[in-house]
């Protein structure tokens, strides 16, 4: 299907507009659950340390305490990037304008599809990994050519880097819209979707990278020149004045709600991508490797 690089920005923000309340929502509880769940952990981790201080004299308990805490570091960033990508599971499927569903079912997709998406993560580190070594071989052996090659190798990497986003950028809709549970399936099915579509795809991100970073200076602009007083104060040697203090809280929050925002407004992106390269979630999934 043909894809339009300003229909996929206008409908980004206007499933955004009509949808921000379930939007909102359904980030704010992801939210609470990362929160109760690092408070859980961190109190286990006290207790540990409790345990460990109390048998300092025995050098298996201490042997274990050290085992234990590296096993639970393992499991909080396991346990993150999880609800990570249930969280953006979710608001993928409620942004796609594909469907119309409710939190529930949207928060049943999120705890189906973390598991596929952690994989597409640990594949795609995995690509990265053994294609930057590659790559860097071969951006090695250019700059033996000088200044030209280093440009070139340059250039290339971030044309390469580029393409690859582009054609990889609908992986979580493709899971949380479309049901597929197997990482290197979702992994093809974005990469046959979006087959001759890079270009637009990337002016789209372009665009909508644009509009972001404006709402943000935007957003930021009334407090600039408090902050640079307030830095400019304190650099020499005075006490912050009560303004700049107040604009700091500003600028915290506004960095909060900015980001909560850039959140949402990037799942519906590619989930407004993902509807415009498929028409359908009902196509034929097995001509994904086709």
């Amino acid at each position: 299907m043909e894809v339009s690089v300003g229909g996929i920005v206008s409908n980004t923000f206007g499933v955004v507009k009509e949808r921000f309340g379930v939007l909102i929502g359904t980030w704010f509880v992801y939210f609470a659950i990362q929160m109760v769940f690092s408070i859980v952990l961190l109190a286990g981790l006290g207790a540990s340390v409790g345990l460990a201080a109390g048998n300092l004299e025995n050098p298996a308990a201490f042997g274990s305490f050290g085992i234990g805490m590296i096993l639970m570091v393992i499991i909080f960033y396991l346990a993150y990037f999880l609800i990570y990508c249930a969280q953006n599971a979710s608001l993928n499927a409620l942004a796609s304008p594909l469907q119309q569903i409710g939190f529930g079912d949207a928060f049943g997709v999120g705890l189906r599809s973390a598991l596929p998406l952690l994989g597409v993560m640990v594949i795609l580190a995995i690509g990265y990994l053994i294609g930057g070594s590659v790559l860097g071989l071969v951006f090695g052996l250019l700059s033996f050519m000088g200044r030209i090659g280093s440009v070139i190798g340059g250039l290339a990497m971030v044309v390469i880097i580029l393409y690859l986003a582009s054609r990889l950028a609908i992986i979580f809709p493709t899971i949380a819209v479309e049901g597929v549970r197997n990482p290197l399936t979702a992994i093809a099915r974005s990469w046959n979707l979006t087959r001759g579509k890079a270009l637009p795809i990337f002016l789209a991100t372009l665009i909508y990278g644009g509009i972001v970073v404006v709402l943000c200076g935007i957003a930021l602009l009334p407090v600039i020149g408090t902050f640079t007083a307030m830095t400019t104060s304190v650099e020499l040697g005075g006490a912050a004045p009560a303004a700049a203090i107040g604009s700091m809280v500003y600028i915290f929050f506004a960095f909060v709600t900015i980001f909560v925002l850039i959140s949402i407004s990037a799942a519906a992106f590619q989930s407004v991508i993902h509807a415009q390269v498929s028409g359908s979630t009902g196509e034929n999934f097995s001509e994904t490797f086709a």
